[in-house]
């Protein structure tokens, strides 16, 4: 029921801090799924998470009442996809790929039937695998790069949970699924892959760093294999 004009200021804010607490969702469960799940770090994750669900109701809150609405909006089926287009880590390569990731959540977002969505995850998992070879081997330019073994095992986690959910998406529309994929690939971009911008501005060549893209099937193997560590070489 409405109660009084919209504001699209209220609105603006309302959506940025949604986008917040997506990103910081979003990292704290792919760090979930890095640890072990009997890590004692594993209570402070799931803390952490119970704080952003309160962050969260209270977004709804003012998402609503910018909405000039009495309740808070039911939940959209269809989320909102997060902007990656707007984040750029100074590679135009990565960059592109990112702009290319987000173009495919929207067609999955759009699609109409199992076979439809699976096919779109089929491709969507290719990208990423490409996306990932390349951040991992510019990496290895990158020897200050603090982040770069949990970063590799991220990669492992989100290609193992989209594949997972690629075989939902088969047995069934799932509606779910389609959103839990919506919300993993941007959240890595916007959290993990920003990251990277600090060490390509320090060296100013990884800025047109190109790779020789194996072939799929390599790149499965690759994936399935423990990432090269830190120090270790090439």
């Amino acid at each position: 029921m409405m109660t009084s004009q919209e504001n699209p200021e209220l609105i603006r804010l309302g959506h940025e801090l949604n986008n917040v607490w997506t990103g910081l969702i979003g990292s704290a469960e792919l760090l979930q799924m890095t640890l072990p799940a009997d890590a004692p770090e594993q209570e402070f994750i799931t803390l952490l998470l119970d704080g952003i669900a309160q962050g969260e109701a209270i977004t709804k809150k003012i998402r609503a009442i910018a909405h000039g609405e009495e309740e808070p909006a039911s939940d959209n089926p269809r989320p909102d996809i997060i902007n990656t287009g707007a984040v750029s880590v100074g590679n135009p390569t990565l960059d592109n790929d990112n702009r290319q990731l987000e173009t495919m959540l929207h067609h999955l977002q759009a699609s109409e039937s199992a076979e439809e969505a699976a096919a779109i995850a089929d491709a969507l998992l290719t990208a990423c695998r490409r996306h990932f070879y390349r951040e991992e081997q510019l990496m290895l330019h990158c020897p200050d790069y603090p982040f770069r073994d949990n970063h590799c095992r991220t990669h492992r986690a989100m290609l193992a949970k989209l594949q997972t959910l690629r075989r939902r998406l088969s047995a069934d529309h799932d509606r779910q699924a389609i959103r839990e994929v919506a919300e993993l690939l941007p959240i890595h971009i916007l959290g993990m892959d920003s990251s990277l911008k600090p060490c390509i501005q320090q060296r100013p060549e990884l800025a047109c760093h190109r790779v020789s893209m194996p072939s799929d099937d390599l790149l499965r193997d690759y994936f399935a294999s423990a990432p090269i560590r830190s120090g270790a070489p090439a």
